[in-house]
């Protein structure tokens, strides 16, 4: 890594970082040793200016819809230190134009280069700055000369605009938090002409990222809306809504538009994300670029609204360019054929590259591409990168760094070309290689340009106290076509039969990688901190006794619990010689009651296995699950996973390390039962768990094809998986496991699984068919006896014959070994 970093320019400032916990939010911690500073200037052209972003243009602006602006915001930390963030409403700037602003800055008011970002909105009514896109223009010398002109006015006042952002710098509160939009659509992967009817039908397909990261300065001491100074807002999203030619900031502009209508007297900046592949569709009228900013306007007032996380701490900030390889460069004997060509724009390039060869004598073989990383104290890291960058990137940074705290902007610093993942440059097209003729560069990206850029930013991450770059955190599953046939394993050129307990094995490390590429990445032990279990009350029941608890699941995040302890001559039958207990994991179904409901509190008498078990001698965990019980007010968008399922599973795993550290629990004898939304989850822990001995499953699955006749929207809530929507578009194929396999994963630990025939949840059907392939693996393993499927004939419950089955299939489980261990 520092080998990489090495090839660029590297600076770096110093930081502290500060874990922000539970007490610290409720306290309400500010950034009051902060300081912000705001400005402002209109840089709207007059209309004799070209606009920029749109080949098919033929004469220059004639009129405005809205101004265009330079915005800047500056911050200052207690030590400090200065960082200053400036949006500009442009399509792009080249990388002389951002040296020429960055040594302006420099030489004027004394800010390194590392901590001066510059983004732009990508609007495509804005004029042509630099040489940016300089392919694309058939204009003449005169036209030419006036975007010089402009350039060097565009130049002077941002360097003058950040200088009176830091004349500016006061005291603030600075906090952050995400929001949620849905204007984008992914244009490779939707026809334009069908989004509204795919809309509709809940079938657009992805990859996409609706999160909003939001940034709001206020007035320290003054609460409310008239507090407000700043607020700083991205979405990955193209400005492409307007083509005509009235100058206009298109939909970024009308949401700065609508939050200062929002907030009086602040500032909006309005920065786009991994946008270069996604798109506002449908587009082409005024109406519908004010309405899209005007609901990503709307996303980030909500995220405001509902919380928002203290910042405090020191910024630290890097900056290299990197060598981004191309794939290959055309000889010169090309260029000349390609000068001659009917289509201007071959032509326009090629003349272009000659230029470069007659006056360097080489074309370079890489382009010094821009990395910046930002660390805003104890809040997100903000990666700033340069080009249009595809959706691929934001999804890959967020898997591996986290979501909510990892902020991925694209077109900032030098926006030199579309920057293509290793998926996009081996599908082609106009992002993966056509696009490049317009930016005049000689060819696509090399394959390496993704993992390239990635190192950097790792880099830069772990340089401002972020995770360590030489942590592997990537995930790769190989694809199979269908997830439902536990026969073959691909690891080899061709699929082969898994014969062996070995071949299982791979197969199911490549379950777990399909699992986290939809849930998010499972954290290791290390990332999440101190259990610091807390008892905050207790109550005697028939049987046991109950204790309210909390324990921490990581930074900021605590669960609410109630643990049951047998009384001391409850259920002898499963205590051991050394007088210690199983323990079991029960986990509720979607209640607004939570863990009350598996004490028996709900409307349905079939729920309370929680005491049930206590009563039967199972020290007994009974979590709430993200948004249910004590955590209603759980907030998915700003915590550090990338779904609700994987922070249940985090909670979970957190509650399986407090039951074996109780002194009363046997650690060997494990298990974790649920019905419903625990149905599922029980299996979800289990698979990432290898702890839990045996699972119980009520109601809780059925494979994606078979649920709700293929239409997988309710997996893709929230609380569940936004992937199954945003990566996968709902499609039942596209998705990367499947719960056949993550019930076979479970082999050779026991799996008790209840799917009545009445269900109108889960097909009782699909999953007897799906039975015979899941105990082909449990036969594999020697443990055929360790899988239970029952199909009770009632609707979505758990009725009490049932459950004294499962409770004895505890039992019996949970007294073996394992096969093949020592266990």
């Amino acid at each position: 890594m520092r080998a990489i970093l090495m090839m660029g320019v590297v600076c770096i400032v110093a930081c502290a970082s500060h874990t922000l916990d539970a007490a610290g939010l409720a306290a309400g911690v500010d950034s009051a040793a902060w300081k912000a500073g705001v400005a402002r200037a209109c840089i709207t052209p007059s209309d004799g200016m070209w606009m920029s972003g749109y080949a098919g243009r033929d004469r220059p602006a004639d009129g405005k819809l809205t101004d265009l602006w330079a915005k800047a915001l500056a911050f200052e930390d207690e030590a400090g230190a200065r960082h200053v963030l400036v949006v500009l409403d442009l399509v792009g700037i080249d990388r002389a134009t951002a040296r020429a602003i960055a040594g302006g800055v420099t030489a004027t008011h004394g800010l390194p280069r590392e901590s001066l970002a510059l983004a732009t909105t990508h609007t495509h009514s804005g004029p042509i700055v630099g040489d940016n896109l300089r392919a694309m223009y058939a204009i003449d010398d005169a036209a030419w000369a006036l975007v010089r002109r402009d350039t060097e006015r565009l130049v002077a006042t941002v360097v003058r605009v950040v200088g009176e952002a830091l004349d500016d710098l006061r005291p603030a509160k600075v906090a952050w938090t995400v929001g949620r939009a849905h204007v984008a659509v992914n244009r490779r992967a939707n026809v334009e002409k069908d989004v509204p009817d795919l809309r509709a039908a809940d079938r657009l397909a992805g990859p996409v990222d609706h999160d909003v990261p939001v940034l709001v300065v206020r007035e320290p001491g003054v609460d409310g809306d008239p507090g407000v100074r700043a607020v700083v807002a991205g979405y990955a999203c193209h400005a492409t809504v307007l083509s005509g030619y009235q100058w206009s900031g298109d939909w970024p502009g009308y949401a700065q538009i609508e939050l200062e209508k929002r907030y009086p007297g602040a500032t909006a900046l309005v920065w786009i994300g991994c946008g270069a592949d996604q798109n506002p569709l449908p587009r082409r009228t005024v109406e519908l670029a004010e309405r899209y900013g005007a609901d990503c306007a709307a996303a980030v007032v909500q995220a405001i609204e509902r919380r928002t996380v203290p910042v405090a701490g020191r910024l630290a900030a890097a900056f290299s360019e990197i060598p981004l390889e191309f794939a290959a460069l055309p000889t010169r004997a090309e260029l000349e054929q390609a000068a001659t060509s009917a289509d201007r724009f071959q032509a326009a390039r090629a003349r272009l590259l000659l230029e470069t060869l007659r006056r360097d004598g080489s074309l370079a073989a890489t382009y010094p591409y821009p990395v910046q990383t930002w660390r805003l104290g104890d809040g997100p890291h903000w990666v700033f990168l340069g080009g249009e960058v595809v959706v691929d990137f934001a999804v890959r940074l967020k898997s591996e760094l986290g979501p909510g705290r990892t902020w991925v902007a694209g077109y900032c610093n030098d926006v030199m070309a579309y920057i293509a993942s290793r998926r996009v440059l081996a599908e082609g097209g106009y992002e993966g290689a056509g696009a490049m003729v317009y930016y005049g560069l000689p060819s696509p990206w090399a394959p390496s340009s993704e993992d390239a850029i990635v190192a950097a930013v790792r880099g830069q991450v772990d340089a401002t106290g972020g995770p360590p770059a030489t942590e592997a955190r990537s995930i790769a599953p190989r694809p199979y076509p269908d997830h439902a046939d536990l026969t073959t394993v691909r690891d080899a050129a061709e699929p082969r039969p898994i014969d062996t307990a070995a071949d299982w094995q791979v197969r199911r490390r490549d379950v777990l990688d399909g699992m986290q590429m939809v849930m998010g990445r499972l954290p290791r032990d290390e990332e999440l901190g101190p259990l610091d279990v807390v008892e905050r009350g207790r109550e005697p029941l028939d049987g046991c006794v109950r204790l309210l608890v909390t324990y921490g699941a990581g930074p900021g995040q605590r669960v609410t619990a109630h643990l049951y302890l047998p009384d001391a001559g409850t259920g002898r039958g499963v205590v051991d010689a050394a007088g210690r207990r199983p323990a079991v994991l029960a986990l509720h179904p979607t209640s607004p009651l939570g863990k009350l409901v598996v004490a028996g509190d709900g409307p349905r008498a079939n729920r309370a296995y929680a005491i049930e078990l206590a009563r039967r001698g199972y020290v007994v965990l009974a979590p709430d699950y993200p948004s249910f019980g004590e955590l209603a007010d759980y907030d998915f968008h700003v915590d550090s996973h990338a779904s609700g399922t994987m922070a249940a599973i985090v909670n979970h795993r957190r509650g399986v390390d407090l039951l074996v550290a109780r002194p009363e629990v046997d650690a060997a004898r494990i298990g974790a039962i649920g019905h419903s939304l625990g149905g599922h989850n029980a299996i979800f822990v289990a698979v990432f768990d290898p702890r839990i001995r045996a699972v119980v499953s009520s109601c809780g699955w059925d494979p994606f094809h078979a649920y709700k006749g293929g239409r997988l929207a309710g997996w893709a809530q929230d609380r569940y998986m936004q992937r199954v929507r945003e990566l996968y578009g709902l499609d039942p194929d596209a998705m990367p496991f499947d719960f056949p396999e993550a019930v076979a994963a479970l082999a050779p630990r026991g799996c008790f699984s209840s799917s009545p025939l009445r269900d109108d949840n889960f097909s009782a059907a699909a999953v007897a068919a799906a039975e015979p392939g899941i105990r082909r693996i449990y036969r594999l393993l020697g443990a055929d006896d360790r899988l239970v499927v029952r199909q009770p004939d009632c609707d979505h419950d758990f009725p009490p014959e049932v459950r004294e089955e499962a409770y004895a299939f505890l039992d019996r489980v949970l007294s073996e070994r394992d096969p093949g261990t020592d266990r």
